[in-house]
């Protein structure tokens, strides 16, 4: 699970493994001094050395800023459920 809140514009993000973009959000927030929270949920396979990686998307430019501060919290969480 993974959550971003952005305030005063759009700023989409994506979860990539080894540069490959495998979810994405896009908090939008289409007024002056607005925010907005995008959460997502992916259930990967990944192996020790991978990668795992939030970005802005690289083709678009980001317009406002991500919100932080003691009520709001962006936030990323990551489970082994099992391993070889």
């Amino acid at each position: 699970m993974w959550s971003l809140t952005g305030r005063n514009g759009n700023i989409p993000m994506q979860l990539t493994v080894n540069g490959v973009p495998r979810s994405w959000l896009d908090p939008y927030t289409g007024s002056h001094d607005a925010t907005n929270t995008a959460s997502g949920f992916i259930l990967l396979r990944v192996t020790s050395g991978d990668k795992v990686m939030i970005r802005t998307h690289p083709t678009f430019l980001p317009k406002g800023y991500i919100e932080s501060d003691t009520w709001i919290q962006s936030g990323f969480g990551g489970w082994v459920l099992g391993y070889d």
